[in-house]
């Protein structure tokens, strides 16, 4: 449904510490990067995020992977 945002992780073999943090860190990392990129960076916006839909949610994160992609891409 969201191809631009929900990719496969990386394989180990790019990991060159040999280091995999507890899950609860990689969540809670990743959790956070995506109320930051919905809300902009303005903590007065956090709320209204945190009680929005999920599909809205992970539509407007798709969209801004796609764009992120789109830039990379024009930038080559």
């Amino acid at each position: 449904m969201f191809p631009h945002f929900l990719k496969t992780i990386p394989s180990d073999s790019e990991n060159l510490l040999g280091y995999t943090p507890p899950i609860g860190e990689v969540l809670r990392t990743a959790m956070n990067a995506q109320i930051r990129a919905l809300t902009g960076g303005d903590i007065t916006k956090e709320e209204a995020v945190l009680s929005m839909d999920t599909w809205r949610a992970l539509t407007e994160l798709d969209a801004k992977a796609k764009e992120v992609e789109d830039i990379k891409r024009q930038t080559k």
